[in-house]
């Protein structure tokens, strides 16, 4: 089954698209912050240094999780990228008639669909 975005592309490709333009941004903001918090100890007062360098490496840890481990999540959930909306319809197949709909309701909710049968074998 393949599936596109709105504006057309594979999810592989949006994907892709959003880490190279997104990725430049997301590096260049997360250097700031680090620049930022690391010029904390310059104060001298261990706390603030503690406190800065902590801060910093875990937004070192954050801007390498946003370049490297959603990119490769989206690669193994590639309708992740997609809206919900989208998302519902590429699932469905494209012949859902009044059959197939009415067929796949128990697997949906199999507890609401075992009630009919067993409400028939209580009543005497």
């Amino acid at each position: 089954m393949s599936c596109t975005s709105t504006r057309g592309q594979a999810p592989h490709e949006a994907a892709a698209i959003a880490a190279g333009t997104a990725g430049a941004a997301v590096v260049f903001a997360g250097l700031t912050v680090v620049i930022a918090l690391a010029g904390l100890s310059v104060v001298g007062i261990p706390l603030l240094t503690k406190m800065g360098l902590s801060a910093a490496g875990a937004v070192v840890v954050a801007v390498l999780v946003a370049v490297t481990l959603i990119p490769a999540l989206l690669g193994f959930f590639p309708r992740a990228v997609l809206p919900r909306a989208a998302r519902r319809t590429a699932a469905r197949p494209a012949h859902a008639g009044r059959g197939t709909r009415y067929l796949s309701m128990p697997a949906a909710s199999p507890a609401a669909a075992a009630v009919g049968p067993l409400s028939s074998c209580v009543t005497p």
